[in-house]
Order: structure tokens, then sequence, then C-alpha cells
């Protein structure tokens, strides 16, 4: 290759779609199905494939709730590390555990991709901010699953268990209100291709997605929003991920 065209791919990986690269990050218990009153084992994931090996450390992340099934938030400590666990589970089930990823920017410039914002990088070709949220779906039984935790972009779930005999609903919300838009699934061992995902629904008026899952196991269901960065000087979007990881049975 001549150094002449070295410039010319640094430029068009640079201007290269960010969807078609972008990680996200989603929730990995140690087990879909624990016993109430122990404590649970759960990682972040990171990347596009999954459900992967990599995983976000806690300075990447904010903060951590547990939603009983009466309906009580708690809290969930995050110690140093990657590997993390909630308090002893309270009642019997089912449980949602959430995380919330800190917000960061991130340049694409000639020089590759910065963790920082156009006003670190005059030269930035593009620049996001996102604002990530996971989910994980535990237990089973009726419960108040899907109370909002507050997540700017939220996926809420319908009913504590999902199969394939009939769809499972979820209900996005964008700052508390119903969202219209795509909704991406796929499962463990899915060979991303074309498409990226094997199921894709949009949502209707009142936020509302109806997912027919072909098979059991693992499955990560996925949302992202976009909007404007206020200052364009400093960004030029607001991107939000929003991932649920539940068990297909």
């Amino acid at each position: 290759m001549t150094a002449r065209r070295i410039p010319i791919l640094l430029l068009a990986l640079a201007l290269a779609p960010a969807t078609a690269m972008a990680h996200y990050p989603w929730l990995t218990p140690a087990g879909y199905a624990p016993p109430p009153g122990q404590a649970l084992p759960f990682r972040i994931g990171w990347g596009h494939d999954f459900p992967g090996t990599d995983t976000l450390p806690r300075e990447r992340l904010l903060a951590a709730e547990l939603l009983d099934g009466e309906g009580n938030v708690l809290a969930v400590p995050l110690g140093p590390g990657d590997e993390f666990a909630t308090p002893p589970l309270p009642g019997t089930g089912p449980w949602v555990l959430g995380v919330r990823q800190a917000p960061g920017y991130y340049s694409r410039t000639p020089r590759g991709g910065q963790r920082s914002s156009r006003a670190d990088n005059p030269d930035a070709l593009s620049c996001s901010h996102s604002t990530n949220t996971v989910k994980a779906l535990l237990g089973s039984g009726a419960g108040a699953v899907a109370r909002p935790l507050g997540h700017p972009l939220e996926i809420l779930p319908l009913a504590a268990t999902a199969g394939t005999a009939a769809p499972f609903e979820v209900r996005l919300l964008f700052r508390g209100a119903p969202w219209q838009g795509e909704v991406n699934a796929t499962y463990e061992g899915f060979d991303a291709g074309e498409p990226d995902y094997p199921l894709t629904v949009t949502t209707d008026a009142d936020g509302l997605a109806r997912l027919s899952f072909d098979r059991p196991g693992r499955w990560l269901i996925k949302a992202s929003a976009s909007e404007p960065y206020p200052d364009p000087a400093t960004c030029d979007r607001n991107n939000y991920n929003a991932t649920l990881t539940l068990v297909v049975r």
C-alpha cells in the first residue's frame, strides 16, 4: 500500500457509519433462575457479539439497582474489578437487575477513536455521547417486572417468563414516554451476518413490541435511540442503548 493511500484509508474508516462497529453493553448474571435469599454474581458484557467474553470494569459503571417482585427498588453496591454480586435476593422473585453505564464521549478522528468530545479533538470527524443501560430478567412468577427504573431509554418486560409458544411483550419508554422504533433481538450462538439480528420488530404507538422467539436459550433484546447533541461544538449526537437479557424456556 502506498503512503498516499494510507491517509485515505484512515479517513474512510473514520467516516464509516458508527452503528456498523458500535459496541454496547449487556448484563450477564451467573444464572437466570437464582435461588431466593442468596447473592447473585453478575458481569457487564461489552461488544457486539452476544454473549461474548469482554466485560466493563467498575470505573465505567455508574450504578446498579434490583427490582423485586413486590415493586421495591434496592441499590446494589458495585465493588472494584469486573465481577459483582447482588445482595441476597429478597422474596421469591421475579426480579429485574438493572445497571447504568457511565455516560461518555467517543470521537472518530484520523488518529483513531478517542474517548473524549470534539472539544478535546478539534480534528474529530464525528462525535457521539452515549448513555447505555442494561437489565436482566430473573426468576419467574407474577411480580412487578414492568415497573420502570428511570433509565433514559428503557425496556420493560411485561411478563416474568418467555417461551416459544407465544410472543413475549415488552414496552419501550424514552424519558418516560412510549417510544416508537426498532427492537432487535439475538440469541446465544447466532452467527451474525446479514442481517445483524435474527429478530427485528417495531414498536406500536404505545411503545409495545411483540417478540416471537423461535428457540429456547439465552436471548438479548436491544433498542437504540439518537438525537442531536445540544452543543455541536462539543459533539454531534446523543445516543442511547438499552438491553435486556433473559432466558427463553
